[in-house]
């Protein structure tokens, strides 16, 4: 009738769900385990990828993007961190040792200076005369470097 109320109900069809939010973040195991079950019962797939701010094993996205409405038991790809990516380890040999352990603080890698006595002529001294990993090794940001540098002997006493 004329003036009457009208009740619409909006559906996004039948079978049809959307991906959680609540699987980013999660363990890949538990992620996975939520969207086989009911009522998605997606078929999923993982997927790594480096990243800087997740724990490694997380979930960081989802594809399609969370929040998309998906036939129940469609295909579904977590992408997990795999950690940060690595970097290239540079060639510090002959730096002076403030400017070495600028560049490895740079890359967010730890330092760790090792000290040797050197004759007070040896151009060495204050150099990183040696380093604990070889240049052009991937290492992870926040893997310890070892640096060993050149000081002058104190004199006897």
């Amino acid at each position: 009738a004329k003036g009457g109320t009208v009740s619409v109900n909006i559906s996004g069809g039948t079978g049809r769900v959307a991906i959680p939010t609540v699987v980013i973040g999660q363990t890949t195991e538990a992620a996975s385990a939520f969207l086989q079950a009911e009522p998605y019962a997606f078929v999923v797939t993982i997927a790594e990828e480096a990243n800087d701010t997740a724990v490694k094993g997380t979930v960081v996205r989802t594809s399609p993007v969370v929040g998309q409405l998906l036939d129940k038991g469609a295909a579904v790809t977590l992408y997990v961190s795999s950690g940060p990516k690595p970097v290239s380890m540079p060639n510090l040999v002959g730096q002076v040792e403030a400017d070495a352990v600028a560049r490895l603080t740079s890359l967010k890698l730890n330092v760790s200076i090792v000290y040797v006595d050197l004759d007070a002529a040896n151009a060495n001294v204050g150099k990183v005369v040696s380093q604990g990993t070889k240049a052009g090794t991937q290492v992870t940001p926040g893997t310890e470097i070892v640096l060993t540098v050149g000081r002058t002997t104190p004199p006897a006493s």
